[in-house]
């Protein structure tokens, strides 16, 4: 069994976004999705690869367009 830092309780179990499927027993899984804590909410979001990639490309485009102004 693979730990994340928190029960597995608190791990959703699916993407929050594509709402794929995660197994919280399968490493490569456990590995590559992004877990995101929000203590003073206390929220657990859990992204695959694939949205978080999407997220993270599209903040720095924003970024970059808020830098040109």
């Amino acid at each position: 069994n693979f730990s994340l830092g928190l029960s597995n309780n608190y791990i959703p179990n699916s993407c929050l976004t594509c709402d794929k499927p995660f197994d919280k027993e399968d490493k490569q899984m456990v590995m590559n999705w992004n877990v995101v804590v929000r203590e003073a909410e206390g929220k657990v979001r859990l992204y695959c690869p694939t949205c978080w990639e999407k997220a993270t490309r599209f903040a720095k485009e924003v970024h970059d367009v808020g830098e040109k102004k």
